[in-house]
């Protein structure tokens, strides 16, 4: 459960790649287990798992000249999903802003044996990807694109669905999820140790509209999952969504 304090946003920085490196360097969002809802995605749209020896039944049609699946991390952190899609038998890349969580993910590759990924994940200094049109089959962005600047965010997608061929998966907090002072754009800066100094974007259904109305992309999926602590009386509410190309 979240136990972020925020305050009003104040800044207007370019990015926070400085913060971000900060956070993981202070061993913030070590992510060590899959996260359940990009279990469920890779499962109901890419390569669903019928048996725990390796067997699955593939749901999207790769265009790679191999037959491989090619999937995309985007804001990929320590790896941990980035591996997951390894463990599903796809061909999997990761990229992030932050060089200190890259380490880390490639450290993390190793040790799951995932060799190929080591040499797949990379830093990026902004929004634009070194891939070509449509290079990915699907992209996955878990709980990243909340934790930039709104403008940011709508440029990020773009670009992101510029490499991505089929499906993208998103998260990002709801603007239910507390009571914080924001600025005009629902965002804050975090003020606490954890993620200290970087933004929190917050989102509700105009606002995800928003995100994609210049995306030629649909809406295929839309969940919200709120959670409740209901001994300090917190909660924290989060969107799941996927979009998709039907061309």
């Amino acid at each position: 459960m979240e136990t972020k304090i925020r305050s009003k946003l104040s800044s207007m920085k370019k990015n926070f790649t400085k913060e971000w490196n900060a956070s993981y360097k202070r061993n913030e969002n070590n992510i060590l287990y899959p996260k359940e809802e990009v279990v469920k995605f890779l499962n109901r749209y890419i390569r669903k798992v019928i048996s725990f020896d390796n067997k699955y039944k593939t749901i999207i049609k790769p265009i790679n000249e191999k037959g491989e699946i090619r999937g995309l991390d985007f804001g990929c952190g320590t790896g941990r999903q980035t591996i997951l899609m390894c463990e599903f038998l796809i061909d999997a890349y990761g990229c992030d802003i932050s060089e200190s969580a890259i380490k880390m993910a490639k450290k993390n590759s190793l040790t799951f044996g995932f060799q190929d990924l080591h040499d797949k994940m990379i830093v990026i200094n902004d929004h634009n990807l070194p891939y070509s049109d449509k290079f990915f089959d699907f992209t996955i962005s878990e709980a990243c694109l909340d934790s930039m600047k709104f403008q940011t965010a709508k440029v990020t997608l773009s670009e992101i669905a510029r490499v991505t061929r089929k499906f993208i998966y998103f998260s990002v907090i709801a603007s239910d999820n507390r009571n914080y002072t924001l600025d005009e754009n629902s965002e804050t800066i975090v003020t606490d140790q954890h993620e200290y100094g970087t933004i929190q974007s917050y989102f509700d259904d105009k606002k995800i509209n928003d995100l994609i109305k210049n995306i030629n992309l649909e809406i295929i999926n839309k969940r919200k999952i709120i959670e409740t602590d209901e001994i300090n009386k917190h909660s924290n509410s989060r969107y799941y969504v996927v979009l998709e190309n039907s061309k």
